[in-house]
């Protein structure tokens, strides 16, 4: 059974949206978008990405996507979140934010 985003992407794609207008909105390719369409596994970062393509939040095109299925999915889900907003900030920033988080999880700085 398809999940929900699978749906909505089709409902787009029937509206007349290309796969490809899809993907360049969502800075992802047109072939995983056209992945996720077939129910194929997909990267959390790219799902996520479809976000404002589709005119939704983060977490709703997660929580589409079945991906709060559990609470290990719910972890990885997280992880790529962190990795995701780590990767926008400047480099010190960076440096600062790991060594919190790694003290917060309880490991070396």
């Amino acid at each position: 059974m398809p999940t929900a985003l699978v749906r909505l992407l089709e409902e787009v794609v029937e509206a007349g949206d290309s796969q490809r207008a899809i993907a360049r909105r969502a800075n992802i390719g047109a072939a995983t978008v056209g992945r996720i369409m077939d129910g194929a596994d997909a990267k959390v970062s790219s799902v996520a990405a479809l976000a404002p393509a589709l005119g939704i939040t983060e977490g709703e095109v997660l929580r589409l996507a079945g991906t709060d299925a559990d609470e290990s999915e719910g972890d990885d889900m997280l992880n790529a979140l962190i990795l995701m907003l780590l990767a926008k900030l400047p480099p010190d920033v960076k440096r600062q934010a790991v060594a919190i988080l790694r003290i917060l999880a309880g490991g070396n700085s």
